[in-house]
């Protein structure tokens, strides 16, 4: 295994973590952010002229911080004591 396929998969299991509310649900979405990231960064890269790998890896950093703001924005606010 290379690096940045090691970062993929954390990138992944952090961004699906905040998404998915049950184990299936969350095997279900991995494949499918796992295709859109890799087709994503491959696009990418062929027009970027840049590195395949270190692009996929963008391109999932960018789904973990899109997860990320989706899912604060979804969870309902506690209000204040």
């Amino acid at each position: 295994m290379t690096r940045s396929t090691i970062l993929a998969s954390r990138i992944a299991a952090g961004y699906l973590a905040m998404v998915a509310s049950s184990l299936a649900q969350m095997t279900v979405l991995s494949v499918l952010f796992g295709v859109v990231a890799t087709i994503s960064g491959l696009v990418l890269s062929f027009f970027l002229d840049v590195p395949s790998g270190s692009t996929i890896v963008l391109v999932q950093a960018v789904l973990f911080i899109a997860a990320a703001l989706i899912g604060r924005a979804a969870r309902p606010r506690r209000p204040a004591v």
